[in-house]
Formats: C-alpha cells, sequence, structure tokens
C-alpha cells in the first residue's frame, strides 16, 4: 500500500517485510559485537539504528532510547528469523519470558512496571538474580534512601 503524505513523497508499508527480535539486559551489547564485524555495541548510542550484518544475516539494528536500559531491536526478514534466532541461542542468549524482559530494570533496582508491583519484590517474581545485589531496592532488606 502506498500513501502520499506530501506531494513527491511516497511512502509504502513494510509491517510484512520484517519481523523484530528483541534483546534486552546486560550482556547484549557484548553479544552483538561478538557476532558482527560492524560497529555495534556499547558505544552505539541510544535512539539510533543502522543496517549491519549480525550472524551474517543482514538487519536494521535499532537502539530505541529507553532510559538507560540495555535494550537493542534487530529487524529481520521473516524467513531469517529462525536462523538468527538460533545463532543468538548458540551465542549466549538466553530465553526469557516477557514478564522478565519488562523488569529488566530490575537489575539496576528499578522496580517500575505492573507485573513486578503486582509481585510485590524481585524474589517473588523469580528476578532476585538479576539484580544487583550492591544496589537497594523494594524488597532488597536494605533501608531505601530518603
Amino acid at each position: 500500500m502506498m500513501l502520499e503524505i506530501v506531494p513527491n513523497m511516497k511512502m509504502r508499508s513494510a509491517i510484512n517485510q520484517y519481523s523484530i527480535l528483541g534483546l534486552h539486559g546486560p550482556g547484549t551489547a557484548r553479544l552483538l559485537s561478538e557476532l558482527s564485524a560492524e560497529a555495534i555495541g556499547e558505544t552505539f548510542p541510544e535512539a539510533t539504528a543502522c543496517e549491519a550484518e549480525i550472524a551474517d544475516i543482514r538487519c536494521v539494528v535499532a537502539r530505541p532510547g529507553i532510559a538507560g536500559r540495555p535494550v537493542w531491536e534487530l529487524h529481520v526478514p521473516p524467513d531469517r528469523v529462525p536462523l538468527l534466532f538460533q545463532s543468538l541461542v548458540d551465542s549466549g542468549a538466553a530465553l526469557a519470558g516477557t514478564g522478565a524482559l519488562a523488569e529488566i530494570s530490575a537489575a539496576a533496582g528499578r522496580l517500575s512496571s505492573d507485573e513486578l508491583r503486582r509481585a510485590g519484590t524481585p524474589d517473588m517474581a523469580g528476578l532476585s538474580g538479576l539484580c544487583d545485589p550492591e544496589k537497594v531496592y523494594i524488597g532488597s532488606g536494605r533501608e531505601m534512601p530518603d
């Protein structure tokens, strides 16, 4: 479907041309830099995107600007997803449900979403292993700062 928004400019829907694999958490920049010869890693700025090959698969690599969270998106043609997914897992990516992904900020001692509020503490949500033992957070057993 083509849309003409302003004269001489056309937009085309690419919704069926890409799938998105999300990578969240510490170590994602390292994993991507190991799987790509291109400049993907810790210095890749938030709120930017580029084309790159990850595990020999051409992707659009995006780092959404989600305040301080280690989040990456790999936009890849749907027929290439299984191969890229397997390459990521073979290289050390761990699988996690959406609740764990939404709570990756617990690793930084931030408790923010509805899932964790309902669970009460990272321990009750099964996420205590993701939390920094040096940080103070709800349920850490240490005093919260005023």
